[in-house]
């Protein structure tokens, strides 16, 4: 059996993580496979719980910071990676390389210095466009195969259609499942409605708007309602740390504390179980949207505001289930009107299956 080597930067769950565990799963019908993460934590269990090898390994990777020690680091790391996981590749014989996001970049030279073909998968939208087209080039030129995971993001990186693969992250049947009585296990009263705001915490990703959405539509609420805005911040950038302190000064002022609750990272099944609502306001167009397509999936009511990728999740979906765009009134007119129904089926359109995932993972392989 071939074997395949996979990077990636974090140890959580969130939507890039996912997207790793789903690759692992694809790949290790064909390849022996070896994941490379960052640290440990919840994604190296997961894996492990698959079957996959996980190598746990301090990796460079591309991020803001004013620190020089941060620069000199990472710097130092870069060439470490790179003359480790030469060596590793070739001890072990390993046939592919796969780096699963953009903000890494030593695979792009290990995949040259060893002779292995690389999949780069692009993940990210960033600020700056300028920085959005120039490494999506540097992807181009160095992998044998780039994949985003939207339309949408291809597009925004200029890259052509016939020059880069895009495949969805999806779901499997099985990563669904109801919990009970979660609202009484977390001492939520019965009849309170829970309206969750899932994602990591960062300005681009809303929290702040929606807070403020949640402060003046209090006003036109009727109802028992709560707010969970579910997600935490990287655990060692002092900017997102800010961010959350930030988030919670507001609270107090606008005297939220008996509405809001931050609720920081929690298990996604339990937490959709909870929600009657979901509430979705992105600064900046989303990549993709992980955390729409699962409340989707789940058949939850969701207020957004359509950007990026989130325009190929919606389109799959009954419109009855997407009010948008965001606003503090469309909050509180679907507030005021919820009713309560029973747990409904998970429908995961074919386009995001597994199987869908996992074909068109084999034809991209298959072209190499």
């Amino acid at each position: 059996m071939k074997k395949v080597i996979i990077f990636s930067t974090a140890s959580q769950l969130y939507g890039s993580e996912r997207g790793m565990l789903n690759l692992s799963r694809a790949l290790k019908a064909r390849f022996d496979v070896w994941a490379v993460l960052n640290k440990r934590g919840l994604l190296q269990q997961r894996l492990e719980a698959e079957g996959i090898r996980v190598k746990v390994f301090p990796l460079s990777y591309l991020a803001f910071s004013f620190s020089p020690f941060f620069w000199v680091k990472n710097v130092a790391l870069f060439f470490v990676n790179l003359m480790y996981f030469v060596y590793f590749i070739k001890d072990r014989n390993i046939d592919l390389v796969c780096s699963n996001n953009s903000l890494l970049l030593f695979p792009l030279f290990v995949s040259v210095l060893t002779r292995r073909p690389l999949i780069a998968f692009f993940r990210e939208n960033y600020n700056r466009r300028f920085i959005q087209k120039s490494l999506a080039k540097l992807f181009l030129f160095f992998s044998h195969r780039l994949i985003f995971v939207s339309q949408n993001l291809r597009d925004l990186s200029e890259v052509k259609e016939k020059d880069a693969e895009v495949l969805y992250d999806c779901f499997s049947p099985s990563d669904f499942r109801y919990v009970e009585d979660v609202k009484r296990k977390w001492g939520i009263p019965e009849g309170k409605i829970v309206v969750s705001y899932i994602s990591r915490l960062h300005p681009s990703k809303g929290q702040r708007e929606f807070l403020e959405a949640v402060s003046r539509a209090l006003s036109s609420i009727k109802r028992d309602v709560l707010f969970v805005v579910a997600g935490d911040t990287a655990p060692k950038s002092l900017r997102l740390h800010l961010y959350r302190r930030r988030l919670l000064s507001f609270i107090h002022c606008q005297s939220l504390q008996e509405r809001v609750v931050l609720a920081g990272f929690r298990n996604i099944n339990e937490l959709l179980s909870a929600s009657d609502i979901i509430a979705y306001c992105p600064q900046k167009d989303e990549p993709w949207g992980l955390n729409i397509l699962e409340a989707l999936c789940w058949q939850k009511k969701t207020v957004l505001d359509i950007r990026g990728g989130l325009r190929e999740i919606t389109e799959e979906f009954d419109t009855s289930l997407v009010r948008q765009p965001f606003s503090s009134g469309a909050l509180a007119e679907e507030i005021n009107r919820f009713s309560p129904v029973k747990q409904r089926r998970f429908v995961v359109p074919e386009k995001f299956s597994f199987a869908a995932y996992r074909a068109k993972l084999g034809e991209i392989i298959s072209k190499i």
